[in-house]
C-alpha cells in the first residue's frame, strides 16, 4: 500500500505518479493506540471500518511525502509513538493520524486565513452550494444580490461556479435564468459524481451495476423508500408519501415521474429514512467497511455515494481542466456535504445559517442566506466592487 511520512519542509517534493491513495486510521482504537496498517488499499478506495481514504493532495498540503509499500510497524511501537508525539488539538477538532502517528489536523482548523491582496490575486475560480447558500429551499427565491455577485467576480477575473448535490436538471429555475445571462458553464453535480463544462462531461462517478443492485435491494427489503440521480433525469425506484415531501423543494420545477431503466448510469442514491435508523444501517454492512457513505440533507432522507465522492474530488476535476490548483479556489457552502470543499478550497466561506459544524471548516462566516449572504460577503472580503 502507500503510506505517508512526515518530511523536511524545504526538502523537493517528488510526486509518485503510480500513487493514486492511501488508507489512514480516522481515530485511535478504545484502549488509545492506533489500528494496525493493513496490507493494501484497493484501487477504487475500499478500507477497513475506522479508516479513510487520504488522497495524495491532502499529505501533500499537510507537508508529508507519499511512499510505496510501508511495512505496518508493531502495534507497541505504534503505541509507543502516540505517547511520544505532539499533544492533540481540540476535543471539537477531528484528527487524522498518518504512519509518522502524529496528528494531522486538517488546514481550515489549523489557521483561518485572513483575506488578504495576495490571496485575492490568487483566486481564480470561486464555486457555489445552491441551497440555503445561494438560493432558499422554502420560498424557491435566490438571493437578490447572486446575478450581482457573479458578476462582479467576472469583472474581477474570477470564474463564478457551481458546487451542488443536486444533479444538472434540477437546478432551480432562477438560478437557470442567471446561468443563461451570464454564461456561466462549470458545474459539480451530484456531490461530485457528474462533473460538466457547459453540456460536456469533464468527469464522471457511477455506481458499478452490482454494487447498485445490491445496495438498492436491501433498502427495498427495508421499507425504505430509494430514488436515482442519473445521467439526464432522477428516476423512481420506490416512494412515500414523506420521501416525496422531503424531494419536493428539490424537484419544484422538475417532474419526479420517471423509472429507472437498466443499464442507465446511476451516480448517487437518495434514500428515505430518519437519524434514528441509522446506527442500525451502519451494523448492517451494506455499506461494505466505509466504501459507501451517506450524507443527511433532511430529516426524512440522505444522499447515498461512494466515500471517495465528494463536491472536492469534482471541484478537482474541473480545476485540473483549467491548469489551477485548489489554492486558486474559493467555496461557499452550508451543510454536511460541504465540508470537504470547505477544508481543501484555498479560501472557505460557511453561510450564517448552515449547519454548525460546517461552520468551523471556514476562513469567514457569511451572512445568512436570507439576508443577501454570499453578495455581502463578496464586498465585505474585497473580491467584488460595490454596486
Amino acid at each position: 500500500m502507500a503510506a505517508c511520512r512526515r518530511r523536511r519542509r524545504e526538502a523537493p517534493m517528488k510526486a509518485r505518479a503510480s500513487v493514486r491513495a492511501v488508507a489512514v486510521p480516522s481515530a485511535t482504537g478504545a484502549d488509545g493506540c492506533l489500528p494496525i496498517i493493513p496490507d493494501t488499499v484497493t484501487p477504487d478506495g475500499r478500507c477497513p471500518a475506522g479508516w479513510h481514504v487520504a488522497l495524495p493532495d491532502e499529505c501533500r498540503r499537510a507537508g508529508w511525502t507519499l511512499l510505496p509499500r510501508i511495512r505496518p510497524l508493531p502495534r507497541m511501537t505504534l503505541q509507543r509513538r502516540m505517547e511520544a508525539a505532539t499533544p492533540a488539538p481540540q476535543p471539537h477538532q477531528p484528527v487524522f493520524f498518518l504512519t509518522s502517528h502524529r496528528p494531522y489536523v486538517p488546514q481550515r482548523h489549523m489557521r483561518s486565513h485572513t483575506m488578504t491582496q495576495a490571496l485575492k490575486d490568487r483566486i481564480r475560480i470561486a464555486f457555489f452550494d445552491i441551497d440555503d447558500t445561494i438560493y432558499s429551499k422554502a420560498t424557491g427565491q435566490l438571493s437578490p444580490g447572486i446575478e450581482k455577485a457573479f458578476a462582479g467576480l467576472q469583472r474581477r477575473g474570477v470564474i463564478p461556479a457551481i458546487a451542488s448535490g443536486r444533479a444538472r436538471y434540477v437546478f432551480p429555475q432562477p438560478l437557470e435564468e442567471v446561468i443563461g445571462r451570464l454564461g456561466l458553464e462549470y458545474f459539480v453535480t451530484i456531490n461530485g459524481q457528474l462533473n460538466l463544462r457547459g453540456s460536456s462531461v469533464l468527469s464522471d462517478y457511477p455506481f458499478a451495476p452490482q454494487d447498485l443492485a445490491r445496495i438498492t435491494s436491501y433498502f427495498l427489503e427495508q421499507g425504505m423508500p430509494v430514488v436515482y440521480s442519473e445521467r439526464q433525469r432522477m428516476s423512481i425506484v420506490s416512494m412515500t408519501h414523506d420521501f416525496e415531501a422531503a424531494l419536493s423543494p428539490i424537484t419544484r420545477d422538475y417532474p419526479l415521474d420517471q423509472h429507472h431503466v437498466e443499464g442507465d448510469p446511476v451516480y448517487q442514491m437518495i434514500i428515505g429514512y430518519d437519524e434514528s435508523q441509522q446506527p442500525g444501517i451502519d451494523a448492517s454492512g451494506i455499506l461494505d467497511n466505509g466504501r459507501f457513505k451517506t450524507v443527511r440533507w433532511h430529516e426524512d432522507a440522505v444522499d447515498l455515494l461512494m466515500t471517495a465522492g465528494s463536491k472536492v474530488r469534482g471541484i478537482r476535476d474541473v480545476i485540473a481542466s483549467l491548469g489551477l490548483t485548489l489554492d486558486n479556489v474559493m467555496v461557499f457552502g452550508d451543510s454536511l456535504n460541504d465540508i470537504e470543499m470547505l477544508s481543501e478550497a484555498g479560501y472557505a466561506v460557511a453561510m450564517a445559517n448552515g449547519h454548525p459544524h460546517v461552520k468551523q471548516y471556514a476562513d469567514y462566516v457569511a451572512p445568512a442566506q436570507a439576508e443577501d449572504g454570499v453578495h455581502r460577503a463578496l464586498l465585505a472580503l474585497d473580491m467584488i466592487d460595490p454596486d
